[in-house]
């Protein structure tokens, strides 16, 4: 199974890649700045995480500096300064700090980052499974309004073909084609070069957006639309897979377990936290002379060590109701969410297999209908050449048979673009599990 998914996500790797929906679908994983944009969260989490684990290492502070003092010198007998001497003062301070005890709070905080990350992390599949799904209906317009075109040049050859012989038929006065006959032949005419500037149209939009997709000018595309290959299976097994694959599932369940290392946090931020502490001062300068005296500190040339070992206690009782209150407000949404997803994932799912299902009998029975109509068309232009149909039933016969061609197409595109909606649903490439037992 991973060989197959990196197969999916890396076949432009392959020498000969053909540029298909999945050359497409890795050329958009690989640079579409939607998914650049998501991956921000996790590099977001990760330095919340170093920022939580710093808090286990020692924390080290210097406030230091150097100042001009005029010179002084005496004792408790004594006493001359000279403010037209001047000289430097040094002052180096550093304190050390070690928490030991925190009653969990980092191990809370470095928690709450890691399963923040996770989720970030299944937050870039939940957006790939979207630009897949996008891509699809890009590559698959694309090829869909390019085969279209190619319906639309046959009925329109077909037509200026019928016009053709009912001009000589009426010039020559052989047939009984009439006024009225080349009249309804030039309106159908004028709609075929409708639906040809709607499919020109189309084809461009398609082929812009898929470009903007997928990061990449798109090449030739399939010489017309097909059905992709897949065994369908029964909803179950699907179900199986989303419970397993979605992201979204994974997502709110990291995130749920986040937001309780948080509430866990806030509950114990009205306790101490117990830290070993030490300093070392240091001061200097020649401007003064030495305190000869036990008693007295000297604050211009001494040097001052010390350990300790202490609590900070921030006790602020009403603010941390309020966090912690707040955190559980956040909780309790994902919570909620989770509930809603668990009901409306299983409908989600009906809803993309059953579509599936539907649209795999559409193609069928829309295929019947295109070669029937095929059939009716090319009867009627023959049998109106020779004068034997009148213009009515090449008109009726090629309107079927553009129709049936646009429904069996429209079919086949639905049912592309709703694979990758249950790739999506699952958030699994469901094309390669159709060999696998």
């Amino acid at each position: 199974m991973k060989k197959a998914i990196f197969l999916f996500l890396f076949p432009v790797l392959a020498a000969a890649a053909e540029k298909d929906i999945k050359y497409y679908i890795s050329r958009a994983w690989l640079s579409n700045p939607e998914i650049s944009g998501a991956k921000q969260g996790v590099v977001y989490y990760e330095s919340l995480e170093q920022e939580a684990r710093s808090y286990r290492f020692p924390k080290l502070k210097s406030f230091s500096y150097i100042a001009p003092i005029y010179f002084a010198e005496g004792d408790y007998n004594y006493f001359r300064s000279d403010l037209k001497r001047w000289g430097p003062y040094l002052h180096f301070g550093l304190e050390l700090q070690q928490i030991l005890f925190a009653f969990g709070r980092i191990r809370n905080a470095e928690n709450a980052a890691r399963l923040g990350k996770m989720a970030e992390e299944e937050n870039i599949q939940q957006v790939k499974w979207k630009i897949a799904l996008d891509t699809r209906k890009y590559f698959y317009g694309a090829v869909f309004a390019a085969t279209l075109m190619k319906t639309i040049d046959f009925a329109g050859k077909t037509i200026d073909s019928a016009i053709t012989s009912a001009l000589e038929m009426m010039n020559d006065k052989k047939g009984d084609v009439t006024d009225v006959d080349l009249r309804k032949l030039e309106y159908f005419q004028a709609k075929i070069n409708a639906y040809r500037s709607f499919a020109e149209t189309a084809l461009t939009q398609a082929t812009a957006a898929l470009e903007m997709t997928s990061g990449e000018k798109p090449g030739e595309f399939p010489e017309r639309l097909l059905p992709e290959t897949l065994e369908i299976r029964d909803r179950e097994f699907y179900a199986s897979l989303m419970y397993k694959n979605r992201p979204e599932i994974r997502r709110l369940s990291y995130g749920l377990e986040a937001h309780r290392e948080l509430v866990s946090f806030e509950k114990k931020a009205a306790l101490p936290v117990i830290f070993a502490g030490g300093r070392f001062n240091l001061n200097y300068t020649p401007m003064r002379t030495d305190i000869i005296n036990h008693y007295l500190n000297d604050p211009y040339n001494n040097i001052d060590p010390g350990l300790a070992l202490g609590f900070l206690w921030d006790f602020d009782p009403a603010l941390t109701r309020a966090k912690k209150l707040r955190a559980q407000a956040e909780l309790g949404k994902l919570t909620a969410l989770k509930k809603q997803a668990a009901a409306g994932f299983p409908v989600e799912l009906l809803k993309a297999v059953t579509d599936l299902q539907d649209k795999n009998t559409a193609i069928r029975e829309a295929k019947k209908s295109m070669e029937a109509a095929q059939k009716w068309m090319i009867f009627a232009a023959a049998g109106f050449e020779i004068g034997s149909v009148e213009a009515k039933d090449v008109l009726e016969g090629l309107g079927a048979f553009v129709e049936a061609k646009y429904t069996y197409y429209q079919s086949v595109y639905d049912y592309n673009v709703l694979i990758g909606e249950l790739c999506r649903v699952t958030g699994t490439d469901i094309t390669l599990l159709t060999n696998e037992k």
